[in-house]
């Protein structure tokens, strides 16, 4: 009995430290001045997977990941569209689209970022590189 009760305690000693882990997480979120609101889902979601805000204007976001300094997202806001610099997982590259709609390029960011996390957590890291949008 006296170790299911050690487990217990073990496990609701964990949740406390998981919730503090998460309020503060979320209280720094909203703390970052992210320049251009349209993509703070965005933002939530890189911080969320360790994700740092390497480049921060209205006109550039870049994610970088702190294990490796050549996976990055770019995002270059024009006014001719989105351009999108994604990092392939596993490879030594990047690609890039231009999209036309902040709502596009949030669902293909979101989706490219899923992506990435689920085939670095089974494959290990890439090393990919991008030019920067001005």
């Amino acid at each position: 009995m006296a170790s299911t009760n050690m487990t217990i305690e073990n496990y609701l000693k964990d949740a406390k430290y998981i919730i503090y882990y998460m309020a503060s997480l979320e209280q720094e979120v909203e703390s970052i001045d992210l320049h251009n609101k349209e993509f703070l889902q965005v933002h939530k979601k890189f911080i969320e997977y360790g994700w740092e805000l390497t480049t921060n204007t209205m006109r550039s976001i870049v994610y970088s990941y702190p294990i490796s300094a050549y996976d990055e997202f770019h995002i270059g806001v024009a006014s001719n569209g989105i351009d999108v610099c994604t990092p392939v997982p596993k490879g030594n590259f990047a690609y890039r689209v231009k999209l036309r709609t902040h709502v596009e390029a949030i669902t293909h960011i979101l989706r490219q970022l899923e992506d990435f996390e689920t085939k670095r957590r089974n494959k290990g890291m890439s090393m990919t590189f991008c030019q920067q949008t001005n």
